[in-house]
């Protein structure tokens, strides 16, 4: 799965709410093992170490057309936010991986992060991506569902919401088949004029919704209250910190 969601556009700051945030998120810094991250077909996801950074920085760089600047990735480890990432810890040996090692050996190959915003409702997916040569093994999805998963079981919301250019069918497809749905209160089908500005050009983009509740019900989790609205009110927690423009593709 190609690089499908990203933060919205054009924006070097994020008001995040400081310590009101923190306390009510409560984001749990939690090892692997005891988030219960899966392991298959030779690559685990586990939560994003600082040495990560590296190595997560070359591959953004190869899925996005944007270049994330230092905060946005300061930001990965704030009160908040979660990054998930897959790593290979045996990656092919022939030559035809040449990605930057992680931290006790392996290669980064997938990645999924979260913002969760101020009034702690909304999950907000900002990157979603697996490296071309480990794409079509399912490894998309399986970051996808990891994402959803440790959103209800670290914090209390009850929306996941991403964006997605709307020239990129695929992703759309992808999104829709894992469960997402149009965002009316967005516009009409979720569409959003101009959202993005790549390299000086506009597009347009989806903006997509995913319920958490009934996946909240089947893990035993709180519901912590039916939220009543959401919209545009939302964007201005979902603020891209990256150069440019914004890195849904």
């Amino acid at each position: 799965m190609a690089a499908a969601a990203g933060d919205a556009r054009g924006c070097t700051s994020d008001d995040r709410g400081g310590d009101d945030l923190e306390a009510a998120v409560r984001v749990s810094l939690v090892s692997a093992e005891e988030a219960g991250l899966e392991e298959s077909d030779g690559v685990a996801f586990r939560d994003l170490a600082p040495a990560d950074l590296p190595a997560l920085r070359e591959l953004q760089t190869a899925l996005f057309p944007v270049r994330y600047n230092d905060s946005f990735y300061e930001r990965l480890f704030s009160p908040g936010y979660f990054t998930l990432v897959g790593i290979d810890a045996a990656p092919p040996s022939d030559g035809s991986f040449e990605g930057t090692a992680v931290a006790g050996g392996g290669a980064l190959v997938a990645v999924a992060s979260v913002r969760i915003t101020s009034d702690w409702r909304v999950a907000y997916i900002m990157t979603l991506g697996v490296d071309h040569r480990y794409r079509r093994r399912g490894l998309g999805a399986r970051a996808l569902r990891l994402c959803l998963r440790a959103t209800c079981e670290r914090s209390r919301c009850q929306l996941a919401q991403l964006h997605v250019k709307s020239l990129n069918e695929a992703a759309v497809a992808f999104y829709n088949s894992m469960g997402f749905q149009a965002d009316e209160a967005e516009g009409h089908a979720g569409l959003c004029r101009a959202h993005y500005l790549i390299e000086g050009e506009p597009y347009d983009a989806f903006a997509l919704k995913y319920d958490l509740r009934p996946l909240r019900r089947d893990l035993g989790e709180e519901e912590g209250g039916p939220y009543s609205h959401y919209g545009s009110s939302f964007y201005s927690w979902a603020q891209s910190t990256c150069e440019g423009g914004c890195a849904i593709l």
